[in-house]
């Protein structure tokens, strides 16, 4: 089951890496007054908005998935 959000909040931790082909992606810890979560930017959408900084308040759309 596919399931979509909106969320904002705060970038705590910002980590930069390369995928199998070269292009930077980026996992995020982001929180709220309440949570914290993961995001994972890939590299389509991390080249989009890689000027992200720690302590930026952000809106992300995307697809939950629990693991």
């Amino acid at each position: 089951m596919k399931v979509f959000c909106n969320i904002e909040g705060m970038i705590d931790k910002i980590r930069e890496i390369k995928d199998k082909k070269g292009d930077l992606m980026a996992f995020l810890s982001i929180s709220d007054e309440e949570t914290n979560i993961s995001v994972t930017l890939f590299s389509s959408v991390y080249n989009t908005c890689h000027d992200l900084r720690k302590n930026d308040i952000i809106l992300i759309e995307g697809r939950v998935e629990r693991r």
